[in-house]
């Protein structure tokens, strides 16, 4: 791990502002699972179980960073490993929950593809010496060079997977704006404006992280990237909720399950991969 102050050599109003971070880095998660649970009638489907892997792979990643922040072991291989591994997998879980849910906006398999490729190219090329690097940083012997790296690497891939994310919230944006051409104007208007605002805020919180990693405030841009990270996942549902709605149409909100559906390019409206997310918890298969 980098090199980050701890609880006890941080100043006191630092200390308490990761510390609350913490504790809705936890939070979150913890909660959008037990929804998750009850909203999902099958457990079926990449929407869920990236949605699923992203919710525990986060809390794996804070309970990691606690183990530093709060001193509880002094073994820095394994704080790393706890943080590290919950990091890495949440990366490109939380990719792949943006990515299944484009399907609904999106019958291009060519961009699909594309999007799909992305994620995982984008998570060989900065993961892998990422999490190599990590550990190094965790011997005796690395050398000023090699924390310079280090360091380069986490800023060009926090870049990278934040630019990742807005390319996917533009695709999925564009494709709503497609997808509500011939419906009536209000309708329109009312989820496009939800859309795009969640979108935005997604967006902006990006952008917060960014800027204190590269005024180089790490300790409290882990902290802040955490609650951040959590935050868009407990957003994850009232998305989708949102555009699985619309695409059942009002007259079935509320009356009748919205199998809702996940569509693969090219596919006729019965064979569609469903995603089961429904406003009366009534699930079909994922």
């Amino acid at each position: 791990m980098s090199t980050l102050y701890t609880a006890s050599t941080s100043a006191p109003a630092v200390a308490y502002f990761i510390t609350a971070c913490i504790g809705i880095a936890l939070y979150n998660p913890m909660e959008t699972l037990i929804l998750m649970f009850a909203t999902f009638k099958t457990y079926r489907g990449c929407y869920f179980w990236s949605l699923l892997t992203a919710c525990i792979s986060l809390i794996i990643s804070v309970v990691g960073y606690i183990t530093y922040f709060f001193e509880v072991t002094p073994n820095e291989f394994a704080q790393t490993t706890v943080t590290v591994t919950g990091w890495a997998i949440y990366i490109v879980a939380q990719s792949l929950v943006l990515w299944s849910r484009l399907h609904l906006v999106i019958q291009s398999r060519r961009i699909l593809r594309a999007v799909f490729a992305m994620i995982i190219v984008d998570a060989v090329v900065l993961l892998i010496p990422t999490v190599v690097m990590a550990f190094g940083n965790d011997t005796k012997v690395v050398s000023p060079e090699f924390l310079r790296g280090y360091q380069i690497m986490e800023d060009i891939q926090l870049l990278t997977f934040s630019l990742q994310e807005c390319i996917i919230s533009g695709i999925y944006i564009w494709g709503t704006i497609s997808l509500l051409k011939f419906t009536p104007e209000k309708r329109k208007r009312h989820l496009i404006i939800q859309l795009f605002a969640i979108n935005v805020i997604l967006v902006v919180m990006d952008c917060v992280v960014l800027a204190v990693q590269y005024t180089d405030h790490r300790i409290i841009q882990v902290g802040l990237k955490s609650m951040v990270y959590s935050f868009k996942i407990k957003l994850e549902l009232a998305v989708l909720g949102r555009l699985v709605s619309f695409v059942k149409g009002p007259n079935d909100y509320g009356n009748q399950s919205l199998e809702g559906v996940i569509s693969t390019p090219n596919s006729t409206p019965d064979s569609r991969p469903k995603l089961g997310l429904s406003a009366n918890s009534d699930i079909a298969h994922g």
